[in-house]
């Protein structure tokens, strides 16, 4: 998939409730809803997995190196706002 708000969203989010851990090439991704591409960028962000440049992604994958992989705070935040409900 390519829509942020939807395919990307979903799969990262499945990928992670089974236990995988989830880099999205971040300019690899779009969406025709601008606004809710964002807010579902901020939802995953830091929460389901992370996100890098597609090439940074190739470079890991052909090399034999071990990227750190960022832990969520699993918070639910809200699209709307960066505070804690």
């Amino acid at each position: 998939g390519v829509h942020t708000h939807a395919c990307i969203q979903m799969t990262a989010v499945d990928a992670y409730s089974n236990g995988y851990s989830v880099i999205i090439a971040e300019d690899a991704i779009a969406s025709y809803d601008p606004e809710a591409g964002a807010c579902a960028r901020r939802f995953m962000h830091n929460r389901v997995g992370q996100f890098l440049p597609h090439d940074a992604l190739v470079d890991i994958l052909h090399s034999s190196k071990r990227i750190p992989l960022q832990t969520g705070e699993h918070r639910r935040r809200g699209c709307s706002t960066d505070q804690p409900r």
